[in-house]
């Protein structure tokens, strides 16, 4: 089987949501952001969006209770959180939200520098076209 991969073309970003926090809230993305509300925010926001960490140092393990859906095109870079030096320290633990899709990733997207584990299902659906898993 041969491999293959997929490049999403980079576009000019839109609106950039910086994850604050490791909760798993789902309000709006203002002070304190959480990635479920950054997605929201993402998914609201139209044109290509950007979703970056600025969470402390020790515990970066994210803990959703339900599957992560994004819609519209958004880069998630796991590689802008302190102390990231090519080995990802964002985590996101899907151990406790079930048999669902952990990112269900709709087309043009990157997720990038983040260890995705523990979810019923699959742990990164690409659902759409285009999209980049790195």
């Amino acid at each position: 089987m041969a491999g293959f991969a997929v490049f999403a073309v980079p576009q000019a970003i839109a609106a950039t949501f910086t994850v604050t926090n490791t909760g798993d809230t789902n309000g709006v993305c203002a002070v304190g952001c959480s990635l479920r509300e950054a997605i929201s925010a993402a998914n609201a926001s139209a044109g290509n969006d950007l979703i970056v960490f600025n969470l402390p140092l020790g515990d970066t393990t994210i803990a959703p209770t339900s599957g992560l859906t994004i819609t519209d095109t958004v880069t998630i870079d796991g590689t802008s959180v302190a102390g990231y030096a090519g080995g990802a320290r964002v985590v996101i633990d899907g151990s406790g939200a079930g048999a669902v899709n952990g990112l269900d990733v709709g087309s043009g997207s990157v997720i990038r520098g983040l260890v995705i584990n523990g979810f019923g299902n699959r742990n990164v659906l690409l659902s759409g076209i285009g999209s980049t898993l790195a």
